[in-house]
């Protein structure tokens, strides 16, 4: 029984998720101690941001570690009251069981995060009403203990509810954003998440000396100038980088003024005063900091998804003019490739009729009937290329062994096919999620080329199997056959390419071969030895292909 709701499609973890959140709370608690305000409070307070990334990583698994770090550490704090540390425990789990079932489940979202609508859910399901429920939680808990004073229970609410938003914000953004990303593909999160295609930021030598200047000049306003008076500084060069390069760029260099402006200065100056922040100009600085982290980070995201945008606009205006070309040369070639048999099949017709004897009449049957059937396989070839360009894909589990059985049957009566010897043994158990029209229609072309292709002096082997490359999945057919030859290799995928004097197909095969593995989110490689054989491999590139 599903009694969370959980997503369905999780996928199961090694048994280290769930030790490693432990050592990785308790090494944020002994950081956040350096910032300890009073009696279990603290300026920042780090197992919050490590918990957000690593729930929406691994799931509720982590709540145990966060329970017991938090538990067992209420000592550390100053918290003298032993029955009440479960307590304690109790309400920072509270907390991220909140952000992850509001986001997660409630919201569907994505945990890479990858454009705005995800941040604002993430901002407002993820942080900032489960973190309201638990500062006011935690702190009534404190005060009905004795471990805070009642006077300034507010105080205490504002000023560490606005430290766990900004460490949360700065820390667990970049965690969720980077990190996440090499995690979904490593397959270590839970969830599957789609991971939508981000520009790759390949800066330049000036680039990077521009972002290096850039943190210099915030290290250097917050070691020389007042924060309180001038804290506004470090939105403006956060904004700076906002514009100028993005999102990924934003939330580290937001997290690096956090860093340089909480963290060094709790851990390095001996005359540094957590209590400080209790004060109301810095209230209001906090504020200020807070609301401009949120305000560059939105920014920076606007401004990669509006560069996203325009690369994909560029993409499909160069894909829409290649489509045109194609179409021309498509429209001219067919309307060849469709009169040629015709004709010839009206010259036979032709002949027939001045002649009387039946074995005449039999030999021009027969040549009409390859007409015929060569006519038939090439409307064939131009109704796949049809339905995939309008087709929208349906992905449902297909059984490869099953699909491919269907194939060989399908091209049961081309010349050879009985002589064939097939081995399909590498995909028994083979389960993929796919688009089953269009990956039949790639094993049909790719198979059929092999048949035809076939040396008739040795016995014939298509041999079909499957392979795990990190997080790929490859689909192999092998075949023993002619080859191709290495001057032809680059363009046989091309539209009406015909490899050799054999080659009385239309030229379409393989080109639509790799536009339907296209459509489907696949790639097609190929590798030949002339004279030996062939090996076609279909990548699967998403995390989520197998079954």
């Amino acid at each position: 029984m599903n009694v969370f709701g959980l997503k369905s499609n999780e996928r199961s973890l090694p048994w280290w998720t769930w030790v490693a959140p432990l050592p990785i709370f308790f090494l944020g608690t002994l950081i956040s101690l350096e910032a300890k305000i009073s009696s279990g409070t603290s300026l920042f307070y780090l197992p919050i941001p490590f918990s957000l990334a690593l729930i929406y990583w691994w799931g509720p698994r982590v709540l145990l570690a966060f329970y017991l770090n938090a538990t067992l550490c209420a000592g550390l704090w100053g918290l003298q009251t032993v029955s009440l540390w479960p307590v304690y425990g109790s309400v920072e789990v509270i907390f991220a069981f909140l952000s992850w079932f509001l986001f997660v489940r409630v919201a569907r979202g994505n945990i890479t995060l990858p454009n705005t609508k995800s941040i604002i859910y993430f901002l407002l399901m993820g942080i900032l009403i489960p973190l309201l429920v638990y500062k006011i939680i935690l702190e009534l808990v404190f005060l009905l203990a004795g471990d805070a004073p009642s006077n300034k229970y507010w105080n205490l609410v504002i000023t560490t509810g606005f430290g766990d938003f900004i460490s949360s914000f700065c820390i667990s953004l970049p965690l969720l954003f980077v990190l996440g990303k090499m995690m979904t593909r490593r397959r270590l999160t839970l969830y599957v998440d789609k991971i939508d295609n981000e520009l790759k930021t390949n800066y330049s030598i000036l680039q990077w000396t521009e972002l290096l200047g850039v943190g210099a000049m915030a290290f250097l306003i917050n070691y020389y100038l007042i924060f309180v008076d001038y804290w506004f500084l470090n939105g403006i060069l956060s904004l700076y980088i906002a514009i100028r390069f993005g999102f990924a760029a934003a939330i580290l260099m937001n997290s690096y003024i956090l860093i340089i402006t909480y963290f060094i200065p709790a851990a390095t100056q001996e005359n540094f005063s957590p209590g400080l922040f209790l004060q109301s100009q810095m209230l209001k600085t906090q504020l200020g900091t807070g609301l401009l982290y949120v305000f560059t980070t939105i920014t920076a995201r606007l401004v990669s998804d509006m560069r996203l945008s325009e690369h994909k606009l560029n993409q499909q205006n160069k894909e829409l003019n290649l489509v045109n070309s194609e179409l021309d040369r498509f429209v001219y070639s067919v309307s060849h490739d469709l009169s040629a048999p015709l004709k010839s099949i009206l010259g036979l017709v032709n002949i027939s009729r001045l002649t009387n004897v039946e074995t005449e009449h039999r030999m021009q049957f027969n040549l009409i009937e390859k007409s015929v059937g060569k006519l038939e396989t090439f409307v064939q070839e131009v109704l796949d290329y049809s339905r995939n360009k309008r087709m929208d894909v349906h992905k449902e589990s297909i059984a490869v062994k099953e699909l491919c059985q269907e194939v060989f049957e399908d091209l049961q009566f081309m010349d050879g096919v009985q002589e064939l010897e097939i081995d399909l043994t590498g995909i028994e158990t083979t389960i993929l999620v796919s688009d089953r029209v269009r990956l039949k229609v790639i094993l049909r072309n790719i198979i059929s080329n092999a048949i035809k292709f076939r040396k008739t002096k040795q016995k014939a082997l298509i041999k079909v199997s499957a392979n795990s490359l990190q997080d790929k999945f490859l689909l192999l057919i092998e075949d023993n056959g002619e080859g191709v030859r290495p001057d032809v290799q680059p363009k046989i995928f091309e539209m009406f390419f015909r490899g050799n004097e054999k080659s009385n197909g239309s030229g379409l095969g393989l080109y639509i071969a790799r536009e339907a593995a296209r459509r489907i989110g696949c790639e097609i490689s190929m590798k030949s030895e002339f004279g030996k054989g062939s090996e076609f491999t279909i990548i699967f590139q998403s995390g989520d292909t197998l079954a």
